[in-house]
């Protein structure tokens, strides 16, 4: 019976193998950043480590991650995220839909019922304990001034409300405690802390975000907008950078989020991935394909596949 056993490889992805590198704590965690379209390139990460047999343990992340993270932890397949996800990719670029949902924008310019209904056509009804893999995804508590981590509760629900940018969409109300929940990216952006404070030995931790220009134009003491205006306007002037209103909220916004991405790329645990994908922009969903194999083409193949021997004993 033994020699029957040993004469196959253990089987690396295996519930049982999964279950002995958490008893013996080698845990390894997959952390997905947010980045709008350019999360596509999640998936290619995903399919690296499936080719270099890398097993995934636990699974989270943040605004586009959470939704990437969700579609892996249900399938455990990058061919049937891969199929899923550039469904709902191609849903998102209806012209059609996103007129009817424009609302007055007292809280956002859309009113979110059909970013929901996309949302809920891919879950339907799950809970996110439901999922074969571990998963979570971190939301931003506006009412609570905190952040939140989902391990529970409605799938649809936490992963539309860890994707909700701030303008675009309404705050989605908790089912639980009726709080009011934003974009996870605004407090924590890749959650590999999380992950860590879950069990996890080593985190993979995959950054997204968008870069943003640091030559900004030194204007003096004082900015006027007619001055700016005429900039822009006259084809023969100058061109300056200078960030309107809506760049500098969004900045704000994510003031703690850079301090925490430093510390994520500074620790011991985490394998810090940056695709190749600063070139594409946040709602460029129509080039979901071209985001996708960018990745396949970076050299994220050579680094992943040498970690493959290293990480995993059972």
């Amino acid at each position: 019976m033994y020699g029957k056993v040993f004469e196959k490889n253990a089987d690396r992805h295996s519930d049982f193998s999964r279950l002995a590198r958490v008893l013996t704590g080698n845990t390894i965690a997959l952390v997905l950043g947010g980045g709008g379209a350019r999360g596509c390139s999640h998936i290619g990460v995903i399919k690296a480590m499936e080719e270099a047999s890398l097993p995934i343990d636990l699974i989270g992340g943040t605004s586009i991650g959470s939704f990437i993270g969700a579609l892996y932890a249900e399938e455990r397949s990058a061919v049937r995220t891969k199929q899923r996800a550039r469904e709902w990719a191609k849903s998102m670029n209806s012209v059609f839909a996103t007129v009817l949902d424009l609302t007055y924008p007292i809280t956002s310019m859309f009113s979110g019922s059909a970013f929901n209904t996309s949302i809920h056509k891919v879950f339907q009804d799950k809970q996110i304990e439901d999922l074969w893999l571990p998963y979570f995804n971190v939301t931003t508590d506006i009412t609570a001034s905190a952040m939140r981590v989902h391990k529970d509760g409605s799938l649809w629900r936490y992963v539309r409300a860890s994707m909700t940018l701030s303008g675009y969409l309404p705050p989605l109300c908790d089912p639980k405690d009726g709080n009011l929940l934003m974009d996870g990216g605004y407090i924590n952006n890749l959650p590999a802390d999380i992950a860590r404070n879950m069990g996890a030995k080593t985190v993979i931790a995959i950054d997204v975000g968008s870069q943003d220009e640091t030559d900004l134009c030194n204007y003096g003491d004082s900015l006027s907008g007619w001055w700016l205006l005429w900039k822009r306007l006259n084809p023969w002037a100058e061109k300056v950078k200078v960030p309107d209103m809506a760049e500098i909220q969004s900045r704000l916004a994510y003031v703690s989020c850079v301090r925490q991405l430093e510390v994520v790329k500074s620790s011991s645990y985490c394998e810090y991935i940056r695709p190749p994908i600063d070139r594409f922009k946040t709602m460029d969903f129509g080039k979901f394909d071209e985001i996708y194999v960018s990745l396949k083409a970076s050299c994220c193949f050579t680094v992943i596949n040498h970690w493959g021997g290293g990480f995993v004993s059972y």
